[in-house]
Formats: structure tokens, sequence, C-alpha cells
């Protein structure tokens, strides 16, 4: 058989059972192919199969490309260090809904990763106007701005976190701000 024809026959008959494959899980458990596929993609992120976890999270991108869809895909792209594509899921994200505070968030936190501090400090300033009160956005932007040198605008920042909930957790931060200063003190050194 021509293997064309034969691709033709597979995609022909695969559709229509995997509709009614998505309408009996439905039944079954209750639940949406959206929803199957969500659980999918948390319970493999948490084992730590971010690989598998990316699939269910195009899975699920392909069933409804909602911002939230392309959060999750980030990040696990993120997760799994993969940090331009999770830059282009964050894109994606926030051309869907442009107040996605966390897709800002997770964006400057990519860019970081890849030493795109200016990028960084441009999509968490962004996220900050949006929702400043969130505990890990000012601290994001406060390690943001000590990595740029401004240290007193990340000392503030900071503070702001801290009042939101945010806990430094091994003193991250504020160790970083530390650094910046003792470099920009003795420069010779740096």
């Amino acid at each position: 058989m021509n293997p064309l024809l034969w691709l033709l026959l597979v995609v022909v008959i695969s559709i229509p059972v995997a509709l009614i494959y998505n309408k009996i899980a439905a039944k079954v458990t209750g639940k949406t192919p959206e929803e199957t596929a969500r659980i999918q993609l948390e319970r493999l992120a948490n084992r730590g199969d971010f690989n598998g976890a990316i699939q269910a999270g195009y899975k699920l991108v392909a069933i409804n490309p909602s911002a939230q869809n392309h959060y999750l895909l980030g990040r696990c792209y993120e997760l799994n260090k993969e940090f331009d594509r999770a830059i282009a899921s964050y894109l994606d994200c926030v051309a869907v809904d442009p107040e996605f505070y966390m897709a800002y968030n997770n964006l400057g936190t990519a860019y970081l990763n890849k030493k795109e501090n200016e990028k960084a400090l441009e999509v968490l300033e962004r996220a900050y106007v949006i929702k400043p009160e969130h505990p890990y956005v000012p601290a994001n932007l406060a390690y943001t701005y000590a990595v740029l040198g401004d240290t007193e605008r990340a000392k503030d920042l900071l503070e702001r976190a801290k009042k939101n909930g945010f806990v430094d957790k091994g003193d991250v931060i504020a160790r970083k701000i530390r650094e910046c200063e003792a470099a920009a003190e003795h420069p010779e050194e740096a």
C-alpha cells in the first residue's frame, strides 16, 4: 500500500477514535480532556518528569490555548532549564492575557537565568505594576536591581517583599545585595 495513503487512513481513523475516547473518558472520570491533561501535567511535574510534563503541556495548549495553559507549559520548560522555550511560552501567555502578572514574573526569572538582566528588569517592572502586593514579584525585582547595581532600590523592594510575606530562604537576595555592594566599594576585586 502507498505510504501516503496509509498515513491518510491512519489519520482518518485516529481522529474519530480520539474523539470517542475523550468523550468516554470524560463520562467515566467526570473530567474534561483539559482537566485530565492538566492533572497529568501536574503529576508528571511533581515527580520531576519535566519532559513528560512538557508533552502534557503541549496537549493542554492544543486543547485550550488559554493564558493559564501557556503559563503551565512555560513553567515546565523553566523547571527543565529550557529558558528560551519557557520565555516563548510566557510571551504566548501574556499575548493572551496582558495582565497575567505571574507570567511576567517568571519571564523575568527566565531572563535572569540567561543573564539578560535588562530584559528581566523590564518584565519584572511590568509584573510589579500589575501586582505590587505579591511576595515574589518585588523579591525578584529586588534581586534584579541588586544584579544591576542599584542596591538601595533592591533593599527597598526586599523589605516590601518581606512585608508581603516573602521569606528570603537562605538569605539569597540579601546576600546578593551585600555582594553587589562589596563589588561596588572594591571594583578592583570584582
